[in-house]
């Protein structure tokens, strides 16, 4: 297996849309009660391994991340595991996923 192709996220104030095709409850509340427009620049992602880029991005940390977003709890945000990830013989050198940073306090700023 080949290691999933990198791609950018891309965060403006807007309305509300996405390019990606599976969005979990927590990303999408985001996204929605913060006005935002979600898009991708790459290939057709499947699943929510984009979410915890999405997170990050909004912190203004830059990274190649690969996990979901599973839950949020008085403002912190955690992360779990995408499914296929850990049976992939490669992986991006510097791949970092939830097993790396569990999670995140959202910015107050994103909170909902």
């Amino acid at each position: 297996m080949r290691p999933g192709p990198i791609f950018e996220i891309v965060i403006t104030k807007g309305s509300g849309k996405s390019n990606f095709i599976d969005i979990g409850g927590v990303v999408r509340r985001i996204i929605s009660m913060n006005s935002l427009n979600v898009f991708h620049n790459g290939p057709e992602i499947l699943e929510r391994s984009w979410e915890m880029s999405f997170i990050m991005a909004l912190h203004g940390e830059k990274g190649v991340y690969s996990g979901t977003v599973e839950s949020i709890s008085n403002g912190n945000i955690i992360f779990g595991p995408v499914k296929h990830t850990e049976v992939k013989e490669r992986k991006a050198s510097n791949l970092i996923t939830y097993k790396d940073i569990k999670g995140i306090r959202l910015s107050p700023q994103f909170m909902y």
